[in-house]
């Protein structure tokens, strides 16, 4: 009863259905990360930038691509969309993306670090401990460009490169 308003950042879908009954009864509600037709959104177009950063990987003859995947299902059902639309509009086969999932103990991405000398890698989200990995392994400067989500920016990285894409 005390509040003015309500800001929703990166909501369950059943949050942001309640949220959507309040707003249509008056109440003001402003969606962050979660896009919504009903209310007012700030939001990343989550498979927009993930198709534009692999398109645009493909065109720096980067293909050794690994992308940290997001364990938010929403999230990785649109980077696995992402990842079909770039394929199609580059011509680089699936199989060439390296896909590993967020909560995958760091060993398996010691193992894949150990394999493969990646030139690009995408953080969706961010994981510091890989990036560590990483930055042992390969130089950051000039082998590997590395792309993270916007909401991750962190300001103590060395970065060769960030692509950062908002629709609000």
């Amino acid at each position: 009863n005390n509040l003015k308003g309500l800001i929703l950042y990166d909501v369950a879908p059943i949050i942001l259905r309640q949220a959507e009954a309040l707003h249509a009864k008056g109440f003001p509600v402003v969606s962050v990360i979660r896009r919504s037709p009903n209310l007012s959104s700030a939001y990343t177009q989550d498979d927009a930038f993930i198709r534009d950063v692999i398109c645009r990987l493909v065109k720096e003859g980067r293909r050794r691509i690994l992308l940290i995947d997001h364990s938010d299902p929403v999230r990785a059902a649109l980077l696995q969309k992402a990842v079909a639309d770039a394929c199609r509009e580059t011509g680089i086969q699936e199989h060439e993306l390296t896909l590993v999932n967020e909560v995958e103990p760091l060993e398996r991405f010691a193992v894949l670090l150990k394999q493969t000398t990646f030139d690009a890698v995408i953080f969706y989200p961010f994981k510091r401990a890989v990036y560590d990995m990483l930055a042992e392994s390969v130089d950051l400067n000039q082998e590997c460009r590395i792309v993270i989500q916007s909401e991750s920016n962190h300001r103590e990285l060395n970065f060769c490169g960030l692509v950062i894409m908002k629709h609000l």
